[in-house]
């Protein structure tokens, strides 16, 4: 119950963070609130070079992960800082640097947490943050000037990835170390296939908001981050759990899982759906009464992310078993997959954006729903290949 307690505390001040700035503030910080949201999101992943997943997987060897990555992360920070400030992000390489260092702790510690199911740990490191960010931000509604957003947001993950290491080591699990840890060597083949497969998604899920930075202007930013902000994001909070609570079930009830899932799966699309198109009504009443500085919400673009939003669910049952159950032919399947699927969702907004003249929002959302649902697809696929052999 604490757990739960402090996944909601955090996603609901995350979502409040949002609607506070679409609706108070302007167009500019609107665009720089988006920018760290999904910069947080990619820097970090790429330090981790999937270990943090690792982790997940084999929590006998989470104790060696972790010294690992307390170099490891520091150093590929470096890098990874020259290349997200050399493309025009964030206000200084420093920012950059703690930005990805900040993000790659909190991830890898949520999971350490996660695998040895010290739950209430795992979402305190992953939602302690967005808890401060929001008091921080009703603060700048009365004293807009004191502290920029992106300075904050890396001061108050920093600190929160200094708290988790001190509870990493008073708060050692008992089961740390049931087997034998497995050669380092081992941990970074199956980490390296984690780092692609966690990158494209991570690109998946921020770079859509990256290119609208890009491409369009700060008014298409601030518009598409608003209409994710209420159509897209509650959605998100419920796979966000439900994925959290997934990957451990998954791992101890192979079986049972698969026998759920085939007797169920059409009632699971079908009450996707329905949760999906009431959160979308909700997401209109909502602007309504908040009423964002970017003006009218868009129909299209909403009904886009209610499709975005059923395919981003349907994601979460691959993600969960593959993530578990899969080998490292099957993960090397799953990247050229989803290689195909950027290539092929890319392709899409060129055509609309391009050759269409479709505006900008209108053409990165369909490129993200056909990107979600070639995923989702090719995922349900290599499960339905592991589950054969595995009961077979």
């Amino acid at each position: 119950m604490i757990s739960i307690f402090l996944y909601g505390s955090g996603l609901v001040a995350l979502y409040l963070a949002d609607l506070l700035i679409t609706s108070t503030f302007r167009g500019e910080t609107i665009s720089a609130w988006a920018e760290i949201r999904a910069l947080i999101g990619l820097s970090g992943i790429l330090c981790l070079v999937g270990l943090d997943l690792v982790i997940m997987r084999s929590p006998q060897s989470s104790a060696r992960l972790l010294r690992l990555l307390a170099v490891q992360v520091p150093l590929l920070a470096l890098p990874v800082a020259l290349v997200v400030h050399g493309l025009g992000y964030l206000e200084s390489f420093l920012q950059a640097y703690f930005l990805a260092v900040a993000s790659a702790g909190t991830i890898a510690l949520y999971q350490y947490f996660r695998s040895h199911h010290q739950r209430s740990l795992a979402q305190l490191t992953q939602q302690g943050w967005r808890v401060v960010i929001l008091g921080i931000i009703v603060g700048l509604v009365f004293v807009p000037e004191a502290i920029g957003i992106g300075t904050a947001v890396v001061a108050v993950m920093l600190a929160g990835v200094a708290l988790a290491i001190s509870f990493a080591f008073v708060k050692r699990p008992s089961r740390f170390c049931v087997q034998k840890p497995e050669p380092v060597s081992a941990l970074y083949r199956i980490g390296a296939r984690f780092m692609v497969t966690s990158s494209l998604l991570a690109l998946a899920v921020y770079a859509e908001q990256l290119l609208v930075i890009q491409v369009g202007t700060t008014e298409d930013s601030a518009r598409y981050f608003t209409h994710a902000t209420f159509f897209l994001f509650p959605i998100n909070v419920l796979n966000g759990y439900a994925g959290f609570l997934l990957g451990p079930w998954v791992r101890d009830n192979h079986d049972r899982f698969i026998a759920v899932l085939h007797r169920w799966w059409p009632m699971v699309i079908f009450g996707l759906v329905g949760v999906v198109l009431v959160l979308n009504g909700i997401g209109h009443a909502g602007w309504r009464i908040m009423s964002p500085s970017v003006g009218a919400p868009s129909l299209g673009l909403s009904l886009i992310f209610a499709a975005c939003g059923v395919m981003i669910s349907l994601y979460q049952i691959p993600s969960a078993y593959n993530g578990v159950f899969a080998q490292p032919k099957h993960h090397d399947a799953l990247i050229v997959a989803q290689l195909v699927s950027l290539a092929c969702a890319f392709g899409v907004f060129l055509l609309l954006n391009t050759v269409l003249a479709t505006p900008v929002v209108i053409s990165v959302a369909m490129a993200s729903l056909v990107n979600w649902t070639l995923r989702s697809g090719s995922g349900m696929a290599i499960v339905a290949l592991i589950a054969r052999n595995r009961i077979a």
